[in-house]
């Protein structure tokens, strides 16, 4: 069995607060026992839909949305990207020098990707 994500994690603790298995929290939730375990140990990503479930379902704050929303993005352990043939060899580069970007540099990329930051 592999190992739950700090998703999952968040998940089954959520069933024990409401005395309820897997399969109680799927049916709720609109999904296979499966796919809800497959959800918890990152082996499927977490769809929008059982966020938004598990947001009306549970009667979930704004800020525990938001918490779980983070964790469903850190549970994905790989993604994969098919950039267009003119582009690889830019994306390839961009992989391999991100994890030695520092967080500031980060931030900045960032917001220069999303159109708030200088071209500097």
């Amino acid at each position: 069995m592999k190992d739950r994500t700090d998703f999952g994690v968040s998940l089954r603790v959520m069933r024990a607060k409401n005395n309820e298995t897997l399969g109680g929290m799927a049916k709720k939730l609109g999904v296979s026992s499966a796919f809800l375990s497959s959800i918890e140990t990152g082996s499927k990503p977490v769809p929008p839909k059982v966020l938004s479930a598990l947001a009306d379902r549970y009667a979930l704050d704004k800020a525990k949305v938001d918490d779980l929303r983070a964790l469903a993005a850190e549970s994905m352990a790989e993604f994969h990207l098919v950039p267009k043939k003119e582009d690889r060899a830019l994306v390839a580069i961009f992989s391999n020098k991100l994890s030695e970007m520092t967080p500031g540099e980060k931030e900045k990329l960032k917001a220069f990707l999303l159109g708030g930051g200088s071209k500097e």
